[in-house]
């Protein structure tokens, strides 16, 4: 889990724990200075379906986007946090790769959408076509360039994110991180201007997870691990028994 702390010059917290918590005590994971902000804020965990938020009993609100958190609420990567007069934001792990130096593609390998969740947009959803570009203001996305847009597009089988090479101070951030070339999966969180967008590819979800599924036992999450290694055990047992049993009976 990567915490960056946008208001100070702080360096970015990063932990390979499930779970951290935040607030104004010395004792805890994370201390923050401010006001509002209760000795032990909240609680932040990740597992394998993903990150969560607990706001503590007694403390105040927590803002995730602008939006009002009192209890739960689910987290993805580039989500703003901000906790009494503390802001945290979200990142992932690493940076998204660059996006690949290749032809835009013609063809579509599949679809994939934008769809808007904060901004005056929220709640609408944009088809990546073979490009689109995305706009600092109001206007939604779409098939033609304005003063100080980004380009989506395909390269390789991929989603990509170019940034706008007339106006290269103007950047967009990925998953938390400010980028101005990314390679897009499933799930990634683009903030530009007024908008927050998040990919929604099933199809890069599920070759993201069949690939999961053969990595070397040493790089799986053991809890990903175990009960597919007990089902296997158990296959081959009763595979074993079964075999077993008609050498007897064609013995017989």
């Amino acid at each position: 889990m990567r915490l960056a702390f946008p208001q100070t010059s702080r360096t970015d917290f990063l932990t390979d724990s499930g779970s951290v918590s935040l607030g104004s005590s010395l004792q805890g994971d994370v201390q923050l200075d401010g006001t509002g902000i209760a000795p032990c804020h909240i609680q932040l965990a990740v597992d394998k379906h993903g990150h969560s938020l607990a706001v503590q009993a007694d403390a105040a609100t927590v803002y995730v986007n602008a939006r009002p958190v009192r209890e739960r609420a689910l987290l993805r990567c580039g989500d703003c946090l901000s906790i009494g007069s503390a802001q945290v934001t979200l990142l992932s792990d690493q940076p998204p790769e660059p996006a690949p130096d290749a032809d835009p593609l013609d063809t579509l390998p599949f679809t994939a959408h934008l769809r808007a969740v904060a901004g005056p947009l929220s709640g609408r959803s944009f088809l990546l076509l073979p490009h689109l570009y995305l706009h600092q203001d109001a206007q939604p996305p779409g098939a033609e360039a304005s003063s100080g847009s980004i380009r989506l597009e395909w390269r390789e089988g991929y989603p990509c994110l170019l940034g706008n090479q007339d106006t290269p101070s103007v950047q967009c951030s990925v998953n938390g991180y400010p980028l101005g070339s990314a390679r897009l999966d499933d799930g990634d969180q683009i903030l530009y201007g007024v908008h927050r967008f998040v990919v929604d590819a099933p199809v890069l979800a599920a070759r993201r997870d069949s690939a999961h599924a053969f990595l070397p036992e040493e790089a799986a999450i053991p809890e990903d691990t175990a009960g597919s290694r007990r089902e296997v055990w158990w296959l081959l047992f009763a595979a074993a028994l079964v075999s077993l049993t008609l050498a007897l009976i064609l013995a017989g």
